[in-house]
């Protein structure tokens, strides 16, 4: 793979990068409270979070700096963090949905598969069309399916076949609407996370 295309593709994810951690301001009430965000790292998977992804994009920088700077291979630290920090951050980030025990669709195993799949295939996709725009075939080239992949075929095909729901990827399984007497938002176990979900806020009020 020719170097250039490497620093097009890393400077590409770079930028992508940088404008994710730039949208995760965008809800938060007080912007210049953010650093806050780090403080529950022991406990919190959104603050283990928020430290990997600053974590990669500085290490994503240093890559791309060791090209720029006509270095064949990045530095072993640099090679080995770059590495390993992708898979931590798609690892923190489907832990905020799988840590929610009250919603059986999140708290499962395949959250974690799901959100690193995703992940895979969404920067494959990615780095097939610059691959294609820069001329490059031989990525986008197809290729068969080796033969030690077909006992999985069948498995895969079921897997795919199971058909989501809004109900399967929020948690709630209710039919009727939220306005109803058997709604959910009006049932017994929404209301007590009303309450505890308030008295947390107030309790975080109080702090202040």
């Amino acid at each position: 793979m020719a170097p250039g295309f490497v620093l097009i593709a890393l400077l590409v994810a770079e930028v992508l990068l940088l404008a994710g951690l730039a949208s995760s301001f965008l809800h938060l009430g007080q912007k210049m409270r953010a650093w806050r965000a780090v403080l529950m790292w022991r406990t919190s998977w959104m603050s283990r979070e928020v430290i990997v992804l600053p974590a990669f994009i500085g290490l994503v920088g240093l890559w791309w700096l060791a090209l720029a700077r006509c270095t064949r291979r990045p530095w072993p630290p640099v090679a080995a963090g770059w590495s390993l920090a992708p898979w931590c951050l798609w690892y923190c980030t489907a832990m905020i949905y799988a840590c929610l025990r009250f919603i059986e669709e999140w708290a499962h195993p395949l959250t974690i598969a799901n959100f690193t799949l995703i992940g895979l295939a969404s920067g494959l996709l990615l780095a097939c069309a610059l691959a294609a725009l820069a001329g490059d075939t031989g990525m986008v080239a197809a290729r068969p399916a080796p033969p030690r992949c077909a006992p999985w075929r069948p498995g895969l095909a079921r897997l795919v076949s199971f058909a989501a729901t809004p109900g399967s990827a929020t948690g709630p399984r209710c039919k009727a609407p939220p306005a109803s007497a058997h709604g959910w938002c009006r049932s017994p176990w929404a209301c007590r996370r009303a309450v505890q979900h308030a008295r947390v806020l107030s309790r975080c009020q109080r702090r202040r």
